[in-house]
């Protein structure tokens, strides 16, 4: 630090004070604009077609996104030239001054790098009232969905889809307040029910007659305990009067996030503005020290139903009179923190008719659960494109330790030079690194999808070839190459000249993975190879002539794009999607277990002993199933759980993470906010399936071959194996009309009480 001459000290020591005295409201961090980005002064060069040129509407001068396509604004990149994206861990707001032309919410885009191929994804919806009203709307979006353009460094970039002329005045950034959040998470909530409002107008929600007197009811607002593993309707009710105000009942170990749940009635007359507050939570160990995460459901049509779609932070409701809702706390107890013992406090539910209040019991058994990690296990959902990468902070307590990639949506940029292949990693690094060190551990990257698509479906094979110019060749055309590819003649296996660089994009992608520090990156050629078994075209495909779908051809495809792999690049995990083991007598999906090192079947129904087959080959023995926005968390929770852990498969993924339409559903089960990440119900049941892994794992170490071990984890086996000859329905369905949640409860709180004992 200099020092001040004398004949400065007191205007220094002015300055000084006024600092200190400014602590309260800091200046603007120095590298965000501090300065309206006004339309009218933005250089043509940094506005995509469709915009319009300066206009002045109403005193205003703005410009027009026009209606119909994407219309791209390129902004300044404020942050260090060295870094493609901001400091991680802030969150930044673009205050967008438009006028309210459109009739529907215009869609907002950030230049985040998440979807496919380095493009921007939907950061918010904004407007549609469609007033004609000057507004200004708050575009919250965390430094993890922000990246400079690849072509454009010193730019990053918004773009607007309007469905009218939409004139925009200005862009201000700045950071995230408090408010912003809440804000953010209201406005979504909103623009989906304004989409849904013929649905929901459409789908009534018809009360229910009380299951009890009504003078059995406390008051106007009626609290009672519920499954957090059943979702509640709105129709739903308390059964019986000591159900109401009776406790709220959660047991758990160490280290794990634990669920509990409650239902809200309104007894006869509407409640607004409805929530609720917990106390801290005492016992003879004192206060507990985890932390308490409080939800409300968001009811929206899901499947021409409604249902809880989400579960929001917590947030005040409207409960119309006869109706109940949903509300779910999970408690997070912490390692080396949380001290073992029963708590005791309450939950108190308040709305501007009255309160009502429920007993909240959690157990903290003496048990520390393995992590995910530690327990070996590998859990992951597929997404269209990246995630951002606070996404895995959530994730990591929701047990997700892994992701599954497609080659359709995220691979390394491509190019040939020199007649050599050159693939440009840099905005893969930045996520890769983020990720594992925020827990990600292993990433299945599928390099082509669905053979009912053969040969389109074959990504990266195709891919390759549209960029093949090596000799000065002229590469084919997509068309081209698939009518090649689908020829008698080649339809077995990748043509030579992509094999070639296959293999040479194999070989650069493991080397620079290792050397640079990514998870685990573990290929699959494609998706679902038992299908060689069937013949047919689906899912879009079955109006193309060039496309010729599954067939035996796909049997030797796949296994020649496994060798090129282990060739490419030894010591890498090949992983095969094995959706049907021998459902056609045919061995199909035994057939590539020497193919493989990952075996991964969602048909352990067809042969028990799969797991026993693939471990004696040598290799590891995964599951997969699907889940949505609608599963129902307990058949989720033992599919993933107790199912497959009785046969010991150490993996698993799921369809889908992210596959829907957003916030409007679909083959999803979580929702990405630039604050936080928003579960849907069936991912709470994933999420305790893979506790319920933990707690087996815990066990299976502690008591190896004891007789009550060994006698508990034939039953698990016995149940599982046996469902399918009593109902005929499936053995999720089945275990589910004869046990449920009460048999999964049993058999973990035997083991948690034992592995207590122990200790």
């Amino acid at each position: 630090m200099f020092p001040f001459p004398s004949t400065v000290r007191p205007l220094a020591c002015v300055i000084v004070l006024l600092a200190c005295a400014a602590i309260a409201a800091p200046p603007p961090t120095p590298e965000i604009p501090t300065r309206p980005i006004a339309l009218a002064d933005v250089d043509a060069a940094d506005l995509a077609d469709g915009w319009s040129d300066v206009r002045t509407i109403d005193g205003v001068k703005c410009r027009l996104a026009t209606a119909g396509g994407m219309r791209t604004l390129d902004i300044d990149a404020w942050w260090s030239a060295r870094s493609l994206r901001p400091p991680m861990g802030k969150v930044y707001v673009f205050e967008i001054r438009y006028k309210d032309t459109p009739a529907a919410p215009v869609i907002v885009y950030s230049q985040s790098g998440l979807a496919k191929y380095w493009g921007p994804k939907e950061a918010h919806r904004i407007g549609g009232a469609a007033d004609g009203k000057w507004k200004t709307a708050a575009v919250p979006v965390n430094a993890d969905q922000l990246m400079r353009l690849p072509d454009k460094r010193a730019k990053t970039g918004l773009a607007f889809v309007t469905s009218a002329d939409l004139p925009v005045a200005s862009v201000t950034v700045r950071l995230a307040r408090p408010g912003d959040e809440q804000r953010y998470n209201a406005e979504t909530r909103a623009w989906v029910a304004s989409a849904q409002a013929k649905a929901r107008a459409a789908t009534p929600i018809k009360a229910l007659p009380l299951q009890m007197s009504i003078d059995d009811l406390p008051g106007l607002v009626v609290a009672y305990p519920w499954s957090w593993m059943r979702p509640l309707g709105q129709a739903g009710q308390p059964q019986t009067t000591a159900q109401i105000g009776a406790p709220v009942k959660i047991r758990m170990a160490l280290n794990e996030l634990q669920g509990g749940s409650f239902g809200v009635y309104a007894n006869g007359a509407d409640l607004t503005g409805v929530d609720y507050a917990v106390s801290p939570l005492k016992g003879p160990a004192g206060t507990l020290k985890a932390d308490i995460i409080r939800r409300t459901a968001e009811y929206s049509i899901v499947k021409k139903k409604w249902h809880p779609q989400r579960l929001w932070p917590a947030y005040k409701v409207d409960i119309p009179t006869s109706r109940s809702h949903w509300f779910v706390l999970n408690v997070r107890t912490k390692r080396g923190v949380t001290r073992p013992g029963t708590y005791k406090g309450t939950i108190t539910v308040t709305a501007k008719q009255g309160k009502a209040e429920l007993p909240l019991v959690v157990e903290v058994l003496d048990v520390d659960l393995p992590t995910m990690d530690e327990a070996g296990l590998f859990m992951g959902g597929c997404v269209k494109g990246l995630v951002p990468l606070h996404d895995f902070d959530f994730a990591r307590d929701y047990n997700q330790n892994g992701i599954n990639l497609w080659v359709a949506g995220v691979r390394p940029g491509m190019k040939i030079v020199n007649d050599k292949l050159v693939l440009d990693f840099e905005y893969l690094d930045e996520w890769m690194i983020g990720a594992k060190k925020r827990g990600l551990v292993g990433v299945v990257w599928f390099m082509g999808g669905d053979p009912y698509g053969f040969p389109h479906t074959m990504t990266l094979v195709r891919e390759l070839q549209l960029i093949d110019t090596r000799g000065e060749r002229e590469p084919h055309t997509a068309a081209e190459w698939i009518k090649l590819q689908a020829s008698e003649a080649n339809r077995d296996k990748p043509m030579a000249a992509e094999r070639e660089l296959l293999g040479e994009w194999v070989r650069q992608v493991a080397a620079h993975a290792k050397a640079a520090g990514w998870p685990e990156i573990i290929l699959t050629p494609f998706d679902e190879p038992p299908k060689w078994v069937q013949r047919g075209k689906k899912q879009g495909h079955e109006n193309r002539p060039d496309i010729i779908g599954a067939g035996k051809w796909i049997k030797p495809y796949f296994e020649d794009m496994c060798a090129v792999i282990r060739q490419a690049a030894p010591g890498l995990r090949v992983y095969g999607s094995i959706h049907h083991t021998n459902r056609w007598k045919m061995q199909e999906g035994f057939v590539f277990i020497d193919d493989v090192d990952v075996f991964c079947t969602n048909a352990i129904h067809e042969d028990w002993t799969a797991g026993e087959k693939v471990r004696a080959a040598g290799h590891d023995f995964w599951q997969y199933s699907g889940l949505n926005d609608a599963s129902p968390p307990d058949r989720v929770r033992y599919t993933f759980g107790f199912y497959y852990g009785t046969f010991d498969s150490r993996g698993s993924l799921a369809w889908a993470y992210n596959w829907g339409r957003g916030w409007l559903g679909g083959d999803m089960y979580a929702w990405h906010t630039p604050f936080d990440t928003i579960p849907g119900p069936g991912f709470e049941g994933l999420r305790e399936g893979w506790d319920d892994r933990r707690v087996l794992e815990a066990y299976r170490k502690k008591f190896p071959s004891d007789a009550e071990a060994t006698r508990l984890l034939a039953e698990l086996r016995k149940v599982a194996t046996s469902n399918l000859a009593r109902g005929g329905k499936g053995v999720i369905k089945d275990f589910w009309s004869q046990t449920g949640t009460n048999r999964m409860d049993a058999w973990r709180d035997a083991m948690l009480k034992r592995l207590a004992q122990a200790k």
